[in-house]
């Protein structure tokens, strides 16, 4: 299988996809559809939608 380079965005409130969940990043694209859609067939969920992430800020301190 090749990479899919799928955007799959987040579910809106109101779909039932049980696939994608409320906390995709981005704007799907086709390929994100073809995913889901593979991942309905498979009976498989993108996992890292289901979850809130944490937002990754770095913080440099100068201490010279």
């Amino acid at each position: 299988m090749d990479d899919f380079n799928a955007k799959v965005g987040k579910r809106e409130p109101s779909a039932m996809s049980s696939v994608v969940g409320l906390y995709g990043l981005g704007e799907r694209n086709e390929a994100g559809e073809q995913l889901e859609d593979f991942c309905l067939e498979h009976e498989l969920a993108v996992a890292n939608t289901m979850f809130k992430q944490h937002s990754h800020v770095a913080v440099y301190l100068d201490l010279s």
